[in-house]
């Protein structure tokens, strides 16, 4: 149930706060449009997020709300890299939350592209 909320895509995005704009090809997650709803958290870890904390909050139907800004690319080390303080609150058509969190971008054979992630039924 859980994966039929979200699910990977590339595509275009423009980043417009360089000169010239810049599209650029990324990987992302998009929220299943049929009544999910999501919302990323910086502030609170993951494990402190539960079922009241995610009743509290106000979720968006915004199909990219997850998106693809859970990664950054490290100019030092030529490699992207996971931002672990980002942590999103999922629900699902039935009402049910979730927490998740990405933990990697790369398979075991270091090929990137690959997210790898945790989830938990609140």
């Amino acid at each position: 149930l859980f994966m039929a909320a979200i699910g990977a895509n590339m595509n275009r995005h423009i980043f417009y706060y360089t000169t010239p704009p810049t599209p650029y090809q990324v990987n992302g997650a998009l929220l299943n449009p049929n009544g999910i709803t999501a919302l990323v958290d910086s502030v609170t870890s993951y494990n402190q997020i539960d079922l009241a904390f995610a009743q509290s909050l106000t979720l968006s139907h915004f199909r990219n709300a997850i998106g693809y800004d859970w990664k950054y690319y490290d100019f030092n080390e030529q490699t992207y890299k996971v931002k672990p303080h980002f942590s999103y609150v999922i629900r699902d058509r039935e009402g049910y939350f979730w927490k998740m969190r990405f933990l990697d971008f790369f398979n075991a054979q270091g090929e990137k592209g690959h997210p790898k992630f945790e989830y938990q039924r609140l």
